[in-house]
């Protein structure tokens, strides 16, 4: 989703936003920040992905609007129930099978650190 590989290392940069933002009802509660830039490079298209963060952390998400920098990997999953399934079993309301994004949270950035990761390159 944010164009690098899964599992490595890279600094992101941008605004913590929320489900009343992307108006989706899979993302409600999550935390999840508008993503502008990996690596100092500016995205063409922002993409919006669930943040994560360990528990034995003190890493905390900022509040909503607020414009971050992390340093973390991304990883995913699959979620949701695939149509067939529903020839098997009973069909309930469920999200339609479908990869998702997370970011897992290493460490918050300040800007000299983002540049430091990224190499300066400013986009």
């Amino acid at each position: 989703c944010l164009g690098s590989e899964f599992g490595k290392t890279i600094a992101i940069e941008g605004t913590i936003v929320d489900d009343t933002d992307t108006l989706s009802k899979a993302q409600l509660g999550k935390k999840l920040i508008e993503v502008d830039r990996v690596d100092g490079v500016k995205l063409t298209n922002p993409v919006v992905v669930e943040l994560s963060v360990f528990s034995f952390t003190d890493i905390e998400i900022p509040i909503r609007g607020t414009r971050v920098r992390f340093r973390g990997y991304e990883t995913g999953g699959f979620s949701g129930i695939p149509m067939e399934a529903f020839n098997d079993i009973p069909s309930v309301a469920t999200s339609k099978f479908h990869f998702h994004c997370r970011f897992q949270i290493t460490k918050l950035l300040d800007l000299k650190e983002a540049e430091q990761v990224s190499g300066g390159n400013g986009g």
